[in-house]
């Protein structure tokens, strides 16, 4: 229903192929974060799934290099959005992971969602893996 689960399947296919190619192999060792399905209701209502991650980039990484691979590794679609100083850092763990995780996506407030629409998010992400990690993302 609203094709959330071709959403979700296209984003994680797409970041699989993204962190396997060389570029990124060369410029970033690792990674956590999570997939986030959020819903818009106009002008079309749609899923607009995305990624939140915390990259561990190398100092002289390439991020042109990097969307050009975002790209085509999706075929196109969507965007890779970098931050805007190379060097950005995360200060407060706590925050980052709150951004991430955002409970008013996963669980939104009562009345929030049309019922049809919250139950294809229960459907569609349930049993799923929403987190992301790997290389230096990932516990020792």
């Amino acid at each position: 229903m609203f094709g959330l689960r071709d959403a979700l399947d296209s984003m994680r296919a797409g970041l699989f192929a993204w962190r396997r190619m060389g570029v990124v192999k060369r410029y970033i060792k690792g990674a956590v974060g999570g997939l986030e399905p959020k819903y818009s209701a106009a002008p079309v209502p749609r899923w607009l799934v995305h990624a939140h991650l915390i990259v561990d980039a190398s100092a002289d990484a390439d991020f042109a290099a990097l969307e050009k691979a975002w790209s085509a590794a999706t075929g196109g679609k969507g965007r890779l959005l970098l931050p805007p100083k190379l060097g950005a850092d995360v200060r407060d763990p706590l925050a980052a992971a709150s951004y991430i995780t955002k409970h008013t996506d996963w669980c939104p407030r009562p009345g929030a969602l049309p019922e049809n629409t919250l139950g294809a998010l229960f459907q569609h992400t349930r049993g799923r893996r929403m987190y992301l990690s790997w290389g230096t993302g990932r516990a020792p």
